[in-house]
């Protein structure tokens, strides 16, 4: 059966009823619809037309269809509630057909359909904020029990700087946690208020090795069984990740063992010229234990002068020291004065530098104790004695028995 031949253009409801008609070819309806004045649609424009009302979404196909055509896809893709469809066309189809698309939705709301959101496209006028950078962390230097302060620092977004401040100690673990929180301006005054002289200096140090020093103290927290400060877990986020497996402190790489220069660990004992090291002292325990003796020999009657008194000090603290100088606790000593190292080079002092990483060389060796004065002057330096010693008695007193 042949159609009958519609003269004038088609109207929408018209080309509609033609592409639902699947009995009649796609050629068929291009020949009707050119003697109608639809020059401009194809075959092929009618098979691209159907697959989109049969659920087919080709959006660039569809954006080759002439306007006509493409208005009365649009418009039974709406009436079909075919969200999936138009909501395609309106985020990737060309200006026109996406405006149309945009309108279908916007029909289907009016009927009281649930349209949901569409994404919005295109370039952003107003362009987000670039990232702020972390402010750097920053390690004072060590005290003489293994003790230093960390300060880990971190933006927080619409909250200023939030900063976590530790007490990490190579014997105790972790000490304490406080965790603040400041303005730009106020980190500003709080980082220049750092010291950075006198007895101790702050060095700024990497993300990486400020994580490394909080993981090994919570090592020791563990070895111990001690629990850290629970303030801790509430510093977590602001520590960061742990560094990767096989990371190096720059305090080990910065210096290495074949840079040493000869005779430096027979120097040692001119880090005590530093005040870096003014409070640096044998451990507690030790040094209670040994000012019971040097009190006894002070008071004691069986030393004819001064000198002996002196000399049996000097005795005393020397077998302290040997016994004091344990296998580990040299690999102790050794690791702090490589950190030491690292912030006294940082504060621009690198033959002091040089010396305090030879010193911890020479510790972490099987280098005679002698050998490096640094073990025993760090007996002697606690118990000075008198410059001038007092007049020597006469020779002939003899032994004093008591």
């Amino acid at each position: 059966m042949t159609r009958k031949k519609t003269s004038g253009s088609a109207s929408a409801e018209e080309l509609a009823a033609l592409l639902k008609d699947t009995k009649t070819s796609a050629a068929a309806i291009a020949e009707e619809l050119s003697v109608a004045g639809h020059d401009a649609i194809t075959a092929a424009h009618i098979d691209v037309a159907r697959a989109a009302l049969a659920g087919a979404s080709d959006v660039a196909a569809l954006a080759t269809l002439p306007p006509e055509l493409a208005g009365v896809v649009l418009r039974a893709a709406g009436e079909a509630g075919n969200q999936e469809l138009l909501r395609q066309i309106a985020t990737e189809g060309g200006k026109d057909l996406a405006k149309d698309a945009k309108r279908e939705l916007q029909r289907l709301r009016s009927r009281g359909v649930e349209v949901a959101e569409l994404a919005p496209t295109g370039v952003s006028i107003v362009k987000p904020l670039p990232a702020l950078a972390d402010p750097p962390c920053y390690a004072s230097s060590l005290d003489g029990f293994g003790e230093r302060a960390l300060w880990i620092a971190k933006n927080v977004p619409g909250r200023g700087i939030h900063i976590a401040q530790l007490v990490v100690s190579d014997v105790r673990g972790v000490v304490a946690v406080d965790v603040l929180g400041l303005g730009r301006r106020a980190w500003r005054e709080f980082r220049d208020s750092l010291p950075h002289g006198g007895p101790v200096f702050t060095a700024e140090i990497s993300r990486e090795h400020a994580r490394w020093l909080v993981q090994q103290a919570t090592q020791v927290n563990d070895a111990l069984r001690l629990p850290a400060p629970h303030e801790l877990g509430q510093a977590a986020p602001l520590l960061g990740p742990l560094p990767p497996a096989g990371w190096e402190p720059p305090s080990r790489t910065r210096f290495p063992r074949e840079n040493d220069k000869p005779g430096d660990a027979a120097r040692s004992a001119e880090l005590f010229d530093s005040p870096l090291f003014a409070s640096w002292i044998p451990a507690e325990e030790t040094l209670r234990a040994l000012s019971h003796k040097v009190e006894e020999i002070s008071v004691s009657r069986l030393y004819v002068d001064e000198a002996q008194r002196r000399a049996a000090v000097h005795s005393t603290l020397a077998d302290a020291a040997a016994a004091y100088w344990t296998a580990e606790r040299r690999v102790l000593y050794a690791a702090r004065l490589l950190e030491m190292a690292f912030v006294i080079a940082e504060a621009g002092q690198g033959d002091l530098a040089a010396l305090a990483a030879a010193t911890s060389h020479a510790l972490d060796s099987d280098a005679p104790l002698e050998s490096v004065p640094f073990a025993l002057r760090l007996f002697d330096r606690a118990f000075q004695l008198p410059a001038e010693p007092p007049p020597a008695a006469p020779e002939s007193a003899g032994l004093i028995v008591p």
